[in-house]
């Protein structure tokens, strides 16, 4: 079996790089995207940690298509989450869902919504500090004001004009 077979990928998300360490291994593969990288650049000292990895090659930047982007957005919307997510999260979403295909994936997160979504899409997940506290989570959102339920993400019910809140939808 060639070397290459038995890697696994590692999918990082800011976590990771704030909280933990890359284990030097070479039958582990690390990558993120540049908009996590771009969040570990506010702190000074981590940044310079990152830097470190990127250069050593023990950390590599990968930017996800719009093809996986895309699908990944349509599935945060189909079991709203959508609001939830940053731009670096969707991007975390989108390079797991690549490598899926090709590679043996694990997501490093503590981002519970980003955990749901894996956790719907079957790809697995380790986190850093926490973990998913029970289930695959789907939501409901209702209003305030009028109690009018929702399968999507507003803000403003269109009946009454009250505020519409995410509500967990309990199995």
């Amino acid at each position: 079996m060639a070397e290459s077979e038995n890697r696994v990928v590692c999918i990082v998300d800011t976590s990771l790089l704030l909280f933990g360490n890359l284990i030097p291994r070479k039958e582990i593969r690390y990558i993120t995207s540049s908009r996590v990288v771009d969040e570990i650049y506010k702190d000074n000292l981590k940044r310079e940690v990152v830097k470190g990895y990127i250069a050593s090659g023990r950390l590599e930047v990968e930017n996800p298509s719009k093809k996986f982007l895309d699908k990944a957005m349509e599935i945060a919307r189909d079991i709203s989450e959508l609001s939830k997510l940053s731009q670096a999260d969707l991007d975390i979403i989108a390079l797991a869902m690549k490598h899926v295909e090709t590679d043996t994936v694990i997501v490093i997160t503590d981002d519970f919504s980003i955990q749901n979504i894996l956790e719907n899409l079957g790809i697995d997940y380790l986190p850093v500090r926490r973990k998913i506290k029970d289930r695959v989570r789907r939501w409901r959102f209702i209003c305030r004001k009028c109690g009018k339920k929702y399968l999507n993400d507003i803000q403003i019910c269109p009946i009454c004009g009250g505020k519409v809140t995410r509500h967990r939808v309990r199995y």
